[in-house]
Order: C-alpha cells, then structure tokens, then sequence
C-alpha cells in the first residue's frame, strides 16, 4: 500500500491505529488507500482491542413515568478513591425514545423501547433501527445481543413466555435477528420453562459464541412441604442457534432473584446476593471456566445496611464493585481498602440506574 507522505506502511498504521474513532473518520478522507484501511476489517479489529483504546464507563438512567428516554452520562478514565467524579453528558450519547440498553459487543449498543429496537455504535454516531418483531411483546420478554465470529455477524435474540390457560403452563417462543440479513427468523425453544424464572443479563453475557441467561428453579422437596431454590442457566449456541440448559454451582439460594449474570475479565460470572450469619448483605463472586466449570472466586461483605438492599451492578478492575441500592448514590466498593466512592447521585425517583464500559468501536452497521 503506498501512501501520499513517502512512509512505510507499516508506520502509517501503527500511528492510525492509536487515534480516537473521531479521527480516524476524519482521516479517510486524506485518501484512498487511508481510507481502504480504515475500513478493513484486520484494522477495525486491531484497533478495538488495542491498549491505546481506553475502557469508558457509562452511567445511563430512566427517568421515571412518563417514560421518554434514557440520560447517558460519561465518567472520566481515572477515579480517585473517595473523590466523586465529574460526569460529562455529551449530546452525542443521548438518544431520545429509547428505554433500556439491553447490553453491547465490538462498541455496538443493543437498545429498545416497548415497540421498536435498535442498533446504536456512539463512536461512529451510527443508529440504526432494526425491523418489526416477529413475537409479540409481553413485557416480560428476555432479550440478547452477541457476535457468531463464524459467520462474522451480529445477532439479537428474543425470547417471549406465553401462559397457555388450556393447559395452565407456560410455553416459551424465540427468534433471532441477524444484521447481515437484517431480518428476524422464528426459533424452535426447547427449554421448559415451567417453574423456572429467566432473568435479563446486567451486560451481553456472550462468551466463546455462547449466549447465557440466568434462571432460578424451585423445586418441591417431600415430605418436608418446603422448595430448594437452585440456579442454572439458559445458553444459545450464537452460530447453531440451537438453545441448551447446563447447571449452576452447585449451592442453594433463599431468593429465586438471588443471583444475575455478567462478565468478569472477560469470563462469565454469576453474582449471588445474600446475606452472612450477621445478616449483613453478601456478594458471592462465581466464575465458569471452558469446561462449564464454576469456581467462587471472591465474596463481598457488603458494610451497608441490609434495609438498602445494595446489588452488584458491574466491576472496575479486577477488585472493585460497583454497587446500586434503594435511594442512594451509585457507588465504588474496593474490596482491599473497604473503601467508598460516590459515582453518580441519583435523583430519588430515578428509575433503572445501571452501569456498562465499553470501548469505542469503528465497526459499522450502517445497511
């Protein structure tokens, strides 16, 4: 590849590379060959991961009804410990009309409202609708966003729980959308739902081209007229988009709400809440490994009291929480220090205050 300056190519790209997205859409413009990079999929690819590219951490509220759309706020890189930060609430973040971000991969954002969802890049300011559902909404519906690296695709999952008043059970429909075909397709779902709750992830849980959901089951245990809670997950293979059921650890819950899903350095990771033997709020930290394998790898003893009901909504670095509870700021937890910091206050009746970190991304969905 030559270029208009005389310099090897290898020296353009490692300089490019290292820019924000904001300049690198700039610089396709210089010419043709900078733009054929820029656009190449080694180099999106590079670029996304590279240590250059900082991890942002977003705030995004709800307010409450009547529901308009949800107020994205910017944290700055460095935190100081027990310094509350100075948030940014840049205009290019805030996209009016949508309700719940359901998760992002690559820097690409999964959003939805109750009768329209969309695909959101922030880096790129690339926004784009996705078609009508196939299934119809029942509020309750779980949704998922991941990326077959097979078929090099993006793909958004929905599942719907119908009550069937015939039979008094609950049957359980899918469909995906795929965004190289931009159309959704019915799926078979063979997992019975009866007695089991499905929850949303707190991010795109999506590992190694599975996607998983957390679910609790309660099961009768006679003569004892008492029921064990246990929990398990919901899995979607993202290239077969065949859907499977593999077990939780191996503990009891008192809550079928007890335990969410997210992602810790990249691996899966179920967070059970619970309370210790002085009923003080309790954070168990459990990884699975390749083999399906789980491993607690941490627990959190919460200094909090348990009338705020504080919830593990993500993590900064490898041991800090971050924690949402009933009426109070978004917080920081160092699990080392034990100490605080004040991320975002909230106003009182603000509704659904979650935290995500991405990367900016060059990928484009643009149709």
């Amino acid at each position: 590849m030559k270029n208009s300056y005389n310099l090897p190519d290898d020296l353009v790209r490692g300089i490019l590379v290292t820019l924000p997205v904001k300049s690198l859409l700039r610089f396709k413009c210089v010419c043709r060959n900078w733009c054929a990079l820029i656009t190449s999929s080694s180099f999106v690819n590079e670029h996304l991961h590279h240590k250059e590219n900082p991890t942002r951490f977003l705030i995004y509220t709800r307010d409450p009804y009547p529901y308009i759309s949800i107020n994205t706020f910017m944290l700055p890189e460095k935190i100081s410990s027990s310094v509350t930060p100075m948030l940014k609430k840049p205009s290019y973040l805030q996209i009016p009309g949508m309700l719940k971000i359901g998760g992002h991969v690559d820097g690409i954002f999964f959003l939805r409202s109750e009768n329209s969802m969309a695909l959101w890049n922030p880096a790129t300011r690339e926004f784009r609708p996705l078609p009508p559902y196939l299934l119809k909404l029942c509020g309750g519906d779980k949704f998922g966003f991941g990326f077959d690296s097979l078929s090099c695709d993006y793909k958004v999952m929905q599942i719907v729980e119908e009550h069937n008043y015939v039979k008094e059970s609950w049957n359980g429909l899918a469909a995906v959308y795929s965004l190289s075909n931009d159309c959704w397709r019915n799926l078979t779902f063979n997992i019975d739902i009866n007695s089991k709750i499905l929850f949303n992830s707190l991010c795109s849980t999506c590992v190694n081209g599975v996607y998983y959901w957390c679910a609790a089951k309660a099961t009768e245990v006679i003569p004892h007229d008492t029921y064990e809670k246990v929990i398990l997950l919901v899995s979607f293979d993202m290239h077969n988009e065949v859907f499977g059921e593999i077990p939780g650890p191996d503990i009891l819950v008192k809550s079928l709400h007890a335990g969410s899903l997210t992602l810790y350095n990249e691996s899966l990771c179920l967070l059970v809440h619970g309370y210790d033997d002085q009923e003080r709020p309790s954070i168990d930290i459990w990884l699975m490994n390749d083999e399906k394998l789980w491993t607690k790898v941490m627990n959190v003893i919460v200094p909090i009291p348990a009338y705020y009901d504080p919830r593990c909504r993500g993590f900064w670095g490898h041991d800090k929480v971050i924690l949402e509870h009933k009426g109070q700021p978004i917080l920081i937890y160092d699990t080392k220090s034990h100490e605080f910091t004040n991320l975002f206050h909230r106003e009182e009746k603000t509704k659904r205050t979650r935290v995500s970190s991405y990367r900016e991304s060059l990928v484009s969905i643009k149709k």
